[in-house]
C-alpha cells in the first residue's frame, strides 16, 4: 500500500503531529480492507478546521484541509468511510462551533492511556482539553508531557492552575512551550498577577476566565472563549474515558463540529437528535449563566419582548429532550438524560416562568448577497409565509441584527412592522469593505416572544456577507 502525500514544506518537516496521525488512521483502514488507493493531501486556503475529500474516478482521493487540524479531520473522515463502506465519497466539513472542549482532572496514568485519550478526542472532533492540576507541582513533568501529546493530535491544551502564583505561571510556561492556555480561578488574589505573567511569556498564551473577564485583566492576553456566540462553544466534563462512553463523546464532539452529521448506520435517528439537543441546550445554558448571547437571555434578565430563550425555556427544552432518552438502550444516552434533567432543575430554581408560546412558528426565509463592495448599500430581504390576517396583528415586528466582525464592533438593530416581505438596507456609509458582516433576524409576536431566523435549533453558524475592499493603485 502506498500513500502519495504533497504538503507545504513546514508540514513535511514535521515528524509527528495531526497529519501523521490522520495518515496512520487512513493507512490502517486501507490495510483492513486490503485496498491500495492513491491519496494526495494538501493544505488549502479555506477556513481553519475545514476539509474536503474529492474522490478519484479509479479509487483514492484528493484530501485538503484549511489547516493541519482540518487536514487531520479529512483523513479521519476518509478512514471512517473506508472502514464502513470500503470506498471514499465526496465530502466536505467545517467547524460550526469554534471551541469544543473537555475538562478533566490530571492523573498520573500511563502515557499510553493519555495518548489514547487524546487520539479519541481528535476522532470525535474535540479541539481543546482543559486539564486541572491542583496542586501544580514542579518540575512540571506531567503538564509538559500531556501538552506534547495533545499537540500531536491537534488538541489545544489548557492548564488549569487554580490559585497559581505569578512565579508558577512563568515557570510552567517556560518549561512547557506547547501549553496553549491557562485557566486561573477568578476569585484568586493571584489572578491579575498570574495573567500579567502569562502576557510576558514571549508567546501567545490564552487565558480562560470562565466566561467573564477579570477586572484589571491584561488586555493583550486573549480570552480562550471566542466571540462567535452561536453555536455555543462549550467545555463538558465527561463521565469517564472515551473508550467507556463512546456515544457521549460522539454526540458532544461530532454534532458541535457539524450539526448535519449523520448518525451511524442502523442507529435510532430520533435518539441521536434528542442527544444533540441536550448538548446544544446545555452549552446554551452556560451562555445564560454569564452574559447571554444573540439567542440566549442572561439568567438574571427577562428576555421580553424578545425571542431570546430564557433559562426557564432552556430548562423546558432540556426536559423534553431528556424524556426521549430515559428508556434508551444506550447507557450513555440514559446518562445524558439524567444529566439534562438535573441541569433543567438547576435552571428552574433560578429562572422565572415560561412565556406563552401559543403562536405557531411560520415558515421564514431570507435572501442576501454573498458579498458586498465597499461604499455600497447592502439590502437584506426577509419573507414570512403567513396568512395576511396574522401579519401586523399576531406577528407584529421584524428585526434585523447585524454587526461587523471587527472585535470592537457593537451590534446594530433595525426594526420594521411585520409583513410578508420586509427589506432592510444597511447604508453605504457603514460598508467600509474592511470587515465582513454577520446578521440574523428576529420576529416578535403578540405574546412578547418570537422566533429567530436562522433557527437556533439548527445549530448552524450565523450567516455572513463577505466584504470586498475598494481597489487602490493602478489598474
Amino acid at each position: 500500500m502506498r500513500l502519495l502525500t504533497s504538503l507545504i514544506a513546514c508540514a513535511l518537516a514535521a515528524s509527528a503531529g495531526p497529519l501523521e496521525f490522520g495518515l496512520n488512521e487512513l493507512n490502517a483502514a486501507f490495510a483492513e480492507r486490503k485496498l491500495k488507493f492513491r491519496v494526495k493531501t494538501e493544505l488549502s486556503l479555506e477556513a481553519p478546521e475545514s476539509f474536503r475529500i474529492e474522490p478519484y474516478k479509479y479509487g483514492g482521493a484528493y484530501i485538503s484541509g484549511g489547516d493541519l487540524r482540518g487536514l487531520m479531520y479529512g483523513l479521519l473522515e476518509a478512514a471512517e468511510q473506508v472502514r464502513v463502506n470500503g470506498r471514499l465519497a465526496r465530502t466536505r466539513g467545517s467547524a460550526a462551533t469554534p471551541l469544543r472542549g473537555v475538562r478533566v482532572a490530571a492523573d498520573h496514568l500511563p502515557e499510553d492511556y493519555w495518548r489514547g485519550y487524546f487520539q479519541d478526542l481528535a476522532r470525535h472532533r474535540f479541539n481543546r482539553a482543559h486539564v486541572d492540576f491542583v496542586p501544580l507541582e514542579a518540575p512540571y513533568e506531567l503538564p509538559c508531557l500531556l501538552s506534547r501529546i495533545a499537540a500531536d493530535y491537534g488538541i489545544d491544551f489548557t492548564l488549569g492552575m487554580g490559585n497559581a502564583r505569578a512565579s508558577e505561571v512563568a515557570h510552567v510556561l517556560a518549561a512547557c512551550p506547547l501549553i496553549h492556555g491557562i485557566a486561573i480561578d477568578r476569585a484568586s488574589e493571584n489572578a491579575a498577577a498570574a495573567m500579567e505573567a502569562a502576557g510576558q511569556a514571549g508567546r501567545l498564551v490564552a487565558i480562560d476566565w470562565d466566561g467573564a473577564p477579570l477586572a484589571g485583566a491584561v488586555s493583550e492576553v486573549p480570552a480562550v472563549r471566542p466571540r462567535v456566540a452561536w453555536p455555543p462553544s462549550f467545555e463538558v466534563t465527561p463521565p469517564g474515558a472515551p473508550t467507556d462512553h463512546p456515544l457521549f463523546f460522539w454526540v458532544w464532539g461530532r454534532f458541535p463540529y457539524d450539526a448535519k452529521t449523520k448518525p451511524p448506520k442502523a442507529a435510532d435517528a430520533a435518539e441521536y437528535a434528542a442527544a444533540r439537543e441536550i448538548a446544544l441546550w446545555t452549552a446554551a445554558a452556560e451562555q445564560a449563566r454569564w452574559n447571554g448571547s444573540e439567542f440566549i437571555a442572561p439568567a438574571t434578565v427577562s428576555a421580553g419582548p424578545s425571542a431570546k430563550l430564557t433559562s426557564a425555556e432552556l430548562g423546558v427544552r432540556l426536559h423534553e429532550a431528556a424524556g426521549k432518552l430515559e428508556s434508551s438502550a444506550s447507557a450513555d444516552f440514559r446518562l445524558m438524560a439524567t444529566l439534562a434533567h438535573s441541569r433543567a432543575q438547576e435552571l428552574a430554581a433560578t429562572a422565572g416562568t415560561v412565556r406563552a408560546t401559543e403562536v405557531v412558528r411560520p415558515q421564514m426565509s431570507y435572501l442576501a448577497p454573498g458579498s458586498v463592495a465597499a461604499n455600497q448599500p447592502l439590502t437584506l430581504r426577509f419573507h414570512i409565509a403567513a396568512p395576511p390576517a396574522m401579519l401586523g396583528k399576531v406577528i407584529q415586528v421584524v428585526r434585523l441584527h447585524y454587526r461587523f466582525l471587527d472585535p470592537s464592533a457593537t451590534e446594530t438593530v433595525l426594526e420594521a412592522p411585520a409583513g410578508m416581505d420586509v427589506n432592510f438596507t444597511i447604508p453605504a456609509s457603514e460598508i467600509s469593505g474592511v470587515w465582513d458582516l454577520q446578521y440574523y433576524f428576529e420576529v416578535l409576536h403578540r405574546e412578547g416572544s418570537g422566533w429567530f431566523e436562522p433557527d437556533p435549533r439548527s445549530a448552524e453558524p450565523l450567516p455572513i456577507v463577505r466584504a470586498i475592499p475598494s481597489r487602490t493603485g493602478p489598474n
